[in-house]
């Protein structure tokens, strides 16, 4: 019985007949702990006034988080304790363990959305700063530069927006200079 229910809730287990340990899942040196006696203040309150007592205990010199309760007899007098409970340092080594796994899972998902920040940042930033290096360039009067256009977001409309307006300026100034050719052809 005691097994089974370490086995399905994951605690130890304990029948007591009397205030002595006669079936455990409690194992000591490699020996089940039976024949040893149940702690007097708790076999005061189980036994001698029938409440169950749930609590910090130290059991064969191990910290344990426990619940006892009496078991009753026919006439509904206890017979003896049935026991549960989970050693803290096991406890505290899954907890530890599940502490572990999420921090691990959290600097994970931040080390990726850190990444995936810089790649945007990086996929924005480059196409502006090849715009503006354009502008500046057309604005010292170099109309041979053009911006690759290499999406079709608003960046990419933008580049082809900034493309067209080089190709006017430049039509526009070899029609000004076709203009002023014919004027000093005529002034001639």
């Amino acid at each position: 019985i005691v097994d089974r229910v370490k086995k399905l809730y994951g605690t130890d287990a304990t029948l007591f007949h009397g205030d002595e340990r006669v079936s455990t899942t409690i194992i000591k040196d490699g020996k089940r702990q039976v024949g040893t006696k149940l702690n007097e203040q708790i076999a005061a309150k189980v036994l001698g006034e029938r409440q169950r007592y749930v609590g910090r205990t130290e059991i064969l010199g191990m910290q344990y988080l426990t619940a006892y309760m009496p078991l009753k007899g026919p006439d509904g007098k206890p017979i003896g304790v049935i026991f549960a409970g989970q050693n803290i340092t096991e406890m505290l080594q899954e907890r530890n363990n599940m502490m572990m796994v999420i921090g691990a899972a959290a600097f994970v998902t931040i080390a990726l959305g850190v990444l995936l920040a810089l790649l945007l940042a990086r996929g924005i930033a480059g196409p502006i700063g090849e715009l503006a290096e354009g502008v500046s360039l057309v604005a010292a009067g170099d109309l041979s530069r053009t911006v690759a256009v290499a999406s079709r977001d608003e960046l990419g409309t933008l580049a082809e927006g900034f493309n067209k307006m080089v190709a006017d300026l430049r039509a526009l100034v070899r029609h000004v200079n076709g203009l002023a050719e014919g004027l000093a052809a005529s002034s001639e």
